[in-house]
């Protein structure tokens, strides 16, 4: 078994050559651990793809969760169909997640669509408009999250959007006038949610950069999840805060798919 940090090749895993486990690895690579540093890596098998992690916190297992999530695209890419445990346990020691192959799976007009978004295929879109985001959209990103046992809050209620946008205010201030605000929860509050709402996230900002929509994760917003939880009703776990639009193009940043990483 090998330990994997960034792009580093092997042979022979999950019936990949050496220089399409080096992709898989690197496409799956960009999402950064928490602070912007990686502390999470890979560890290849034959049989599996390993992902582990430094002992971290919510944040990090978000983090982690996306970075799954490109993995198993990437896969898709290569017409593997991937096989996802989280928490292995004994399985898989110290893992927060194995990925095996399920055979083979064609791809489908939707993760087409997933893996073009992550190949930058859209552009960067900023300033956001002024403009409502259709409602067709709106219930593709929803639909997004559900389909990682997660689910995406639309604020639309004027009440508790005043609260919301105060709470995210307070957090993370933001000249824009009038976006779409998203909360992105999970259904416990348990490392295997976070993992999932990490995946549930970048499916998420993938499906809004395929729409052409902007949507960028507001940083800093730990210290309102409380109150962002009461506001929702107790029930739902918050983990991210959304802000989604229109937007005008600007010059594409090197390196990706710029306000819609994570």
């Amino acid at each position: 078994m090998k330990r994997v940090n960034g792009m580093t090749s092997a042979t022979g895993v999950l019936g990949l050559d050496e220089a399409e486990v080096a992709e898989v690895v690197a496409t799956a690579a960009p999402a950064p651990g928490a602070r912007g540093t990686r502390s999470w890596w890979f560890r290849l098998d034959e049989d599996r793809i390993e992902l582990h992690a430094d002992a971290g916190d919510r944040e990090l297992r978000l983090a982690c969760g996306t970075a799954l999530f490109n993995l198993r695209l990437a896969l898709r890419g290569h017409g593997i169909r991937p096989l996802v445990t989280l928490l292995p346990g004994a399985d898989a020691p110290g893992a927060l997640a194995t990925v095996r192959r399920g055979g083979r799976r064609e791809l489908d007009d939707e993760t087409r669509a997933l893996i073009g978004a992550t190949a930058g295929a859209v552009a960067d879109r900023a300033p956001l408009l002024d403009t409502p985001v259709p409602a067709a959209h709106r219930h593709a990103m929803v639909r997004a999250a559900e389909r990682e046992r997660s689910w995406l809050h639309v604020v639309t209620d004027p009440r508790e959007r005043a609260l919301v946008r105060r709470l995210v205010a307070e957090a993370h201030p933001t000249p824009d006038h009038n976006p779409l605000i998203a909360v992105l929860c999970s259904f416990h509050d348990e490392p295997r949610a976070e993992l999932q709402a990490g995946q549930a996230l970048r499916r998420v900002l993938l499906t809004a950069a395929g729409l052409d929509l902007s949507a960028t994760v507001l940083p800093g917003v730990a210290g309102v999840r409380e109150e962002l939880r009461r506001a929702l009703g107790g029930v739902i776990v918050p983990q991210a805060v959304l802000r989604v639009g229109p937007g005008s193009p600007v010059p594409r940043r090197a390196g990706g798919a710029g306000p819609t990483r994570w």
